[in-house]
């Protein structure tokens, strides 16, 4: 089995490469990271992929926001 590019795979790509870090080591960064890249293994993990991402940008976004606020 090949595996080959699709236009969804490389848009999140672009996404997950340009996630920059709020900390040294950002947790809630690598995370988002991760969530971009998983491929869902069955039809009903994809409903489950697109909740938790969308849960870990909301929680990236109030992360760097309170870095970028006390490190200017």
């Amino acid at each position: 089995m090949s595996m080959y590019a699709n236009s969804l795979t490389i848009t999140r790509w672009l996404k997950m490469t340009q996630i920059k870090d709020c900390a040294k080591k950002c947790i809630c960064a690598d995370n988002l990271r991760k969530l971009y890249v998983t491929r869902p293994t069955t039809p009903g993990m994809g409903y489950y992929l697109i909740r938790r991402t969308e849960h870990a940008e909301n929680t990236y976004k109030e992360c760097f926001d309170k870095h970028i606020k006390e490190n200017p």
